[in-house]
Formats: structure tokens, C-alpha cells, sequence
């Protein structure tokens, strides 16, 4: 919906933020496995403005996301978007028969004093 394809590093570090989006490293790696938790971050701005997570406050319910790994291609719907604390990490558990994906990132931009996530839950997973 809001046209981006960003390279996933499987960090958060600034490297990673300004090549593309960083996974959150006490998460889960993208797989089709129950009971997973993947937290993919990304900036809202700066340098590399065009491809960041700048629009993903434009996901609504039932939107799609895709990822792509060595393995399969991954298809999530949206199912919840939020504005959290900085500090508030009990987002990010696992839920039992879940796969889970959330995609995180400053909330208030450009004031970064907020976490937006969007989440969103495995529909399908194509070969």
C-alpha cells in the first residue's frame, strides 16, 4: 500500500536503519513457524527518507505486507496499529499458534519520544 521494498538487516544497528530496516535482536526471523515474533524496525525519516518506514501510519487493517527470505515469501495482514512508550517492550511476546510480524518506529515524527507499531499476522505463506 505505501509502495516501499527495503533490504532487512538482522540488526537494528544505524548502519542497518540507514540502509534499510533492522530486525529487533531478542526477535524471531522471519519464518512461516508458529509461535514467532519477528520486530522489524526502521526509521521515519533522514537520509534515506524515500525508503523508510516514513508512511507506515497509512496501513490500516487488512492491508498486506510481504517479506521475502532465502527460504519463502511470507504474506501478513495487518490486524492492529498502536502508539506505545519508547520504553514499553511487552509488545513483543510470543502467542502460541502465532506468527506475528511488527514493524516499529518513531511515533510523533519528528519528535521520536513514541513508538508506532503496526501488526500484522501470517495469512499465508507461498513456495
Amino acid at each position: 500500500k505505501i509502495g516501499i521494498v527495503l533490504s532487512i538487516f538482522e540488526d537494528s544497528s544505524y548502519q542497518a536503519l540507514l540502509d534499510g530496516v533492522g530486525m529487533l535482536e531478542t526477535s524471531d526471523m522471519p519464518s512461516s513457524n508458529k509461535n514467532t515474533t519477528t520486530v522489524i524496525t526502521g526509521h521515519r525519516g533522514g537520509r534515506n527518507e524515500d525508503q523508510t518506514f516514513l508512511n507506515i501510519h497509512e496501513l490500516d487493517d487488512g492491508d498486506e505486507i510481504k517479506i521475502t527470505t532465502r527460504e519463502e515469501i511470507l504474506k501478513y495482514k495487518v490486524v492492529e496499529k498502536e502508539i506505545i512508550e519508547e520504553t514499553d517492550w511487552s509488545r513483543f511476546t510470543r502467542e502460541e499458534d502465532n506468527t506475528k510480524l511488527i514493524l516499529m518506529s518513531c511515533h510523533g515524527y519528528p519528535q521520536f519520544d513514541q513508538r508506532l507499531l503496526v501488526t500484522a499476522e501470517l495469512v499465508e505463506d507461498v513456495d
